[in-house]
């Protein structure tokens, strides 16, 4: 099994009501997109899918479902970049609402972390 296909099912089973997942497939063509829902709702994981208009999961109902684009060309065009730059939009919008949820509490934590390696910066510690 490789060490991906590995660390995704791990992480999966490691989920529980807590948690929250969230799954990136254009169109299920992944080995694991049938495989890692079933693990997540048997562990109760909520799931936010985030994929192409149409595709739908065999057996799977994502608690929310967010959609990019379908209509690129892919026989016409040099990479995926707009796929890329949806999906990364995407993550950071709900990042960044995630952030502000406790955002206080998130710059201290985040602040204190950058002092902490700072005191380590110079090579002669």
């Amino acid at each position: 099994m490789p060490i991906d296909e590995y660390q995704q099912r791990l992480l999966a089973a490691s989920g529980d009501n807590n948690h929250f997942a969230i799954i990136i497939s254009f169109q299920g063509r992944g080995i694991l997109s049938n495989i890692l829902p079933k693990i997540l709702k048997e562990k109760q994981t909520k799931m936010l899918l985030i994929s192409a208009y149409g595709y739908n999961f065999k057996n799977f109902d994502p608690d929310y479902h967010l959609f990019i684009n379908n209509h690129e060309n892919h026989y016409k065009k040099i990479s995926s970049f707009s796929t890329r730059l949806s999906i990364l939009f995407i993550l950071d919008v709900l990042y960044t609402c995630y952030f502000k949820m406790n955002y206080d509490e998130n710059v201290n934590k985040k602040v204190a972390y950058y002092d902490l390696i700072s005191k380590y910066n110079n090579t002669n510690s």
